[in-house]
């Protein structure tokens, strides 16, 4: 019965900590990307030469594109552990 409980508080316990991470993860990247985006351009994670050598694109910062966009992929990941948990969490107390 003790073992339970302490399982459930560590569940819960993962759950905060996730979420918070993943909170703070989406912060990040919507924060880059609009620090990135003034200029109207699209952030991707590769860029070709011919972006590089377009002058029209000097205020286009490629790392930190390239973090908003894993900044992104942490958040996804989170949220991913954050499901799995609470299903794990349901599959147990039943």
């Amino acid at each position: 019965m003790i073992r339970a409980a302490n399982n459930n508080q560590v569940l819960f316990l993962a759950f905060f900590v996730i979420l918070l991470v993943s909170l703070g993860a989406a912060g990040t990247s919507l924060g880059l990307l609009q620090a990135n985006t003034d200029n109207g351009v699209a952030c991707y994670f590769f860029i070709n030469y011919s972006q590089v050598m377009d002058s029209s694109l000097v205020n286009y910062n490629v790392p930190t594109c390239k973090l908003s966009i894993a900044s992104a992929t942490i958040t996804t990941i989170c949220l991913a552990l954050l499901t799995a948990i609470e299903l794990i969490s349901v599959s147990i107390s039943k």
